[in-house]
């Protein structure tokens, strides 16, 4: 099995425990680095409001960061559930989200809930199998 087949079915497999139990912790802290057009579609007609209150910055030309601690979290994010989650437009860091693979290493965020609880211990263990080291 490919090693990023077994990341989707890994976080496929915590999307009732981020709802239910996490309520998208990941959504409502911390910081994510957007393109122009992630954040257009991310946070809509917000941007005005968002950079004026200091929670949406462009870093570069065309690249944004945005605080997500701003009162309740992502823009897109509306009753623990992600607005955006099946558009493929969506951020890069929100779909790899909280595993991230690197040559040959795993990395599971420290910031995710679900990896503090342990949630992804079958899937390490594929990894492993593969051959990559876990982070």
């Amino acid at each position: 099995m490919l090693p990023e087949t077994i990341a989707i079915k890994a976080r496929n497999s915590i999307s009732n425990y981020c709802v239910d139990e996490c309520k998208a912790f990941c959504c409502r802290k911390g910081y994510l680095e957007l393109s122009s057009k992630e954040m257009r579609l991310a946070i809509g007609s917000m941007q005005g409001e968002l950079e004026h209150a200091g929670f949406l910055t462009e870093v570069k030309n065309n690249e944004f960061i945005l605080n997500m601690s701003a009162p309740n979290g992502c823009p897109s994010l509306r009753n623990d559930k992600c607005l955006i989650h099946l558009n493929i437009g969506r951020s890069s860091a929100c779909k790899k989200f909280p595993i991230f693979i690197s040559n040959n290493i795993v990395r599971f965020s420290a910031r995710c809930p679900a990896v503090g609880a342990n949630k992804f211990y079958s899937y390490i263990s594929k990894f492993k199998k593969l051959g990559f080291i876990i982070e």
